[in-house]
């Protein structure tokens, strides 16, 4: 009976052995699986163009104070020292540039004075080597990113990246026998056991941060026995298969340290910029206890909520670095009494909705959206976000000024309100430097520079004098007479904005006064088929008809084929393809995609009128 008995427990601890066996086995291959492949979902980052300055140029202190700002540069009161840095007086700006990276280029952050007199640029000096430069280069700003449903903003850094003040202060905080446990600490455990037994409640945790990571990777926060033997058991198979140097990485680019608006905050790289403007590798000792003592509670702790919490939490883990020996006394003493600064955050706010929304239709036919929301693109615009600015402020302003002319055009209705449309392009290039597609994107989307169909009216009439600039002078003379055509079998008479009896004109008066009826006759001169031809040849997409009709922009034009067409006459008779989309780069900064600027000449030459 004994040896039936001892049989059978041999047989089922073989068996629970058997059994432990192959669930870690599965375990192990879920986690090989999980880490072998894309750790995390990195959104898409959508940037502006790099802003010039240089002298002589008309740029105002203000326009400037708001650029660097959006660039997330700090104001201080002394001379800037650290990368983000800025100070501005009356007539200079003196700025530690950050470091900038980009397909084309990379630049290290050096300190520069831009002097300004009379909202022009003076002079710009390097300041460390007393040279003046004759342009300087402002990073893009990020305008937008494309979010995937976990709406997380994290910025991948390796460890070699990340300050050992950072990593010790993570040590002190969270798990400080980390390099000598094997994923499970029994002394962390049984120390976190007696202090919460002491106080009567949760003080203190005993989980590694090989569990921690275990638990955000692959388990749910519920507090169960089953998920805790999974997390032991997981712990303990992470630590087989990987470094703790790598480790380590994968947690510090994981854990979750805060809220901007709706989006979270995740990982120490991108923490390191939300908290204080700067790049993880320039952070300072009191900077790193500030993000490690986050990892606790970040609501709870972070400075944005409440500075005085935040201190006592980061004072906290500068004493357990100490007790560590991971700093000296000295440099305790001398950062306790040390208050928390802060870059100062606002909450995301969408920049250029219309263009982004243009943009994101074009990279449609690039990439698809999960990869979009996955693959951490840097995308290169066109955009120059202060004549967006200066667009959007035109647009309002210019809509409200003829609203006041004109009371019956008012309506209290926001969605019945007067619209109107500002689009941007540079004429040799086609870089379509700003886009407005209406009042307020919060109220329509409808992009109407590029899906409105408008008559152009007299903005027409220049392309109806260019046909004709192979067989007639700036002297020629035209008929401006009242004069009736035959439509359809119906007459139809234009007609001129006032009454003139100047009726015989030159062509230079008749474009410089932008005559109906000489317009219309130069149209018949040149022939309605001719410029019909013309409009396909400048890719207006609507159809045109050889009506009269024609000379005085009757038929419907997209606003955004209108501004290509005349970038043709600022840029010695070269038709420009609009372009939005620069560069993308993968999260390694490679290049994906490069768009290269497409001409196409229709003009030989330019005669001046």
């Amino acid at each position: 009976m004994l040896k039936k008995l001892l049989i059978t427990v041999i047989v089922f601890l073989l068996l629970s052995m058997l059994g432990l066996f192959l669930y870690g086995w599965h375990l192990s291959m879920r986690i090989e699986k999980r880490f072998s492949a894309r750790r995390w979902q990195i959104p898409s980052t959508v940037y502006s163009d790099t802003t010039l300055v240089y002298p002589g140029q008309r740029f105002s202190l203000t326009l400037l104070k708001n650029k660097l700002q959006h660039l997330g540069y700090r104001p201080v009161s002394h001379k800037p020292h650290r990368k983000g840095e800025m100070r501005l007086s009356a007539s200079s700006a003196e700025i530690f540039l950050n470091d900038f990276k980009a397909p084309s280029q990379t630049r290290l952050g050096f300190p520069v004075k831009i002097r300004i007199d009379r909202n022009r640029v003076e002079s710009i000096e390097r300041i460390d080597r007393h040279d003046f430069l004759p342009i300087l280069e402002l990073e893009p700003e990020e305008i937008g990113q494309f979010y995937g449903r976990e709406r997380e903003r994290r910025q991948l850094v390796s460890f070699q990246q990340i300050p050992d003040h950072l990593v010790h202060a993570v040590l002190a905080a969270e798990d400080s026998r980390f390099y000598e446990h094997s994923g499970f600490d029994p002394f962390g455990i049984l120390r976190a056991l007696i202090v919460n037994l002491l106080h009567g409640s949760i003080r203190q945790g005993g989980s590694t941060i090989t569990q921690q990571l275990a638990k955000n990777y692959f388990l749910t926060p519920e507090r169960t026995l089953a998920r805790k033997f999974n997390e032991l058991m997981m712990s303990v198979i992470i630590e087989l298969r990987y470094g703790k140097n790598e480790i380590l990485e994968i947690y510090l680019n994981e854990i979750y340290l805060g809220q901007k608006g709706s989006v979270a905050v995740n990982g120490v790289g991108e923490a390191s910029y939300f908290y204080f403007g700067r790049a993880i590798g320039d952070i300072s000792l009191i900077e790193a206890a500030t993000l490690a003592g986050l990892i606790k509670s970040p609501g709870r702790y972070s400075p944005y909520v409440d500075k005085n919490r935040c201190q006592e939490r980061r004072n906290t883990v500068l004493r357990a670095m100490q007790v560590k020996n991971w700093i000296t006394e000295e440099q305790l003493s001398d950062s306790l009494t040390l208050p928390v600064q802060v870059a100062g955050s606002s909450l995301p706010v969408k920049q250029a909705p219309y263009f982004m929304d243009y943009l994101a239709r074009q990279l449609e036919t690039l990439y698809s959206p999960e990869d979009l929301v996955s693959l951490g693109l840097s995308i290169y615009t066109t955009l120059d976000t202060q004549v967006q600015a200066a667009a959007e402020w035109a647009l309002k302003k210019g809509l409200v000024r003829l609203e006041n002319a004109n009371p019956a055009l008012e309506r209290k209705d926001s969605s019945q309100q007067l619209q109107g449309a500002i689009i941007v392009m540079q004429p040799k290039t086609g870089y379509i430097l700003a886009m407005v597609g209406g009042r307020d994107y919060n109220v329509s989307q409808y992009n109407r520079s590029i899906q409105s169909h408008r008559q152009p009216g007299s903005a027409y009439k220049p392309f109806i004098y260019l046909a004709a600039m192979d067989t007639l002078t700036a002297a020629s003379r035209l008929s401006n007479a009242p004069a009736t055509y035959m439509v359809n079998g119906k007459p139809w008479e234009p007609q001129n904005s006032s009454e003139d009896f100047e009726f015989d004109v030159s062509v230079r008066t008749a474009l410089t006064k932008s005559h109906n009826r000489a317009t219309v006759d130069l149209a018949m001169q040149v022939g309605l088929d001719r410029l019909v031809k013309q409009a396909r040849q400048f890719h207006f997409t609507k159809p045109f008809k050889a009506y009269p009709s024609l000379a005085l922009g009757a038929f419907e034009v997209i606003p955004v084929e209108l501004a290509r067409a005349y970038c043709t006459f600022a840029s010695g008779g070269l038709l420009p393809y609009p372009l939005s989309l620069k560069d993308v780069a993968d999260e390694n900064g490679n290049i994906l995609k490069q768009s290269h600027v497409n001409i196409k000449r229709l003009i030989l030459s330019l005669i001046h009128i």
